[in-house]
């Protein structure tokens, strides 16, 4: 997780015991995680209909007979992480319904580095571009060396028209117009080094 900016943790466990040790752990890994101690998968479901949520961390017996109800929220809200808080091995089937899964006896760092790659893969996964094509990727790529437009038809072998038709479907999916946003789109989604 990056420590620079806001992160949204929605966690659910019964035990006090677990929830004080493990929210500890979390604050002291990241003091500007913002967490929600939430009580049930019904009451996650509404939170995240009306708030950005980043990672949820649950104890999978909070699921148990709601198999379908999660895997209708996890095909509803793909961009979010979730992360089984668990006493014990997961079974196959149980484990397949998670990003990853963390043990109350993982260690610090282990805990630390479980939600950190996993909130990463999620953010590269829909970070992934907007669903660019490879060849607006290189017309982006040209966009933020400064390439005109017939410069980036000569570099790349295309039309000119081709190269206006890509720059218009890089703004639509992106939102974004100007060079210098598409060069600063172009870095934070690491398509580009900085």
């Amino acid at each position: 997780m990056d420590n620079r900016k806001s992160f949204k943790i929605v966690f659910s466990e019964k035990s006090e015991i677990i929830a004080e040790g493990f929210l500890s752990i979390l604050k002291s890994h990241n003091p500007v995680i913002q967490i929600i101690r939430l009580e049930n998968l019904a009451v996650i479901e509404d939170y995240c209909m009306h708030h950005n949520v980043d990672l949820i961390v649950i104890n999978p017996s909070l699921i148990i007979n709601m198999e379908k109800v999660f895997t209708r929220f996890r095909k509803n809200n793909p961009e979010i992480s979730i992360l089984a808080l668990t006493y014990q091995l997961l079974s196959e089937e149980h484990e397949k319904l998670f990003d990853e899964a963390i043990y109350i006896t993982d260690s610090y760092h282990n805990i630390a580095e479980k939600i950190h790659r996993t909130a990463n893969t999620k953010h590269c996964e829909e970070s992934h571009n907007d669903d660019l094509t490879d060849r607006e990727l290189d017309v982006l790529k040209a966009i933020t060396k400064g390439l005109s437009n017939k410069e980036i038809a000569d570099h790349l072998n295309i039309s000119i028209h081709t190269v206006i038709s890509h720059r218009k479907n890089i703004t639509e999916k992106t939102g974004i117009k100007s060079i210098s946003g598409l060069t600063i789109y172009a870095i934070s989604q690491k398509i580009i080094p900085l």
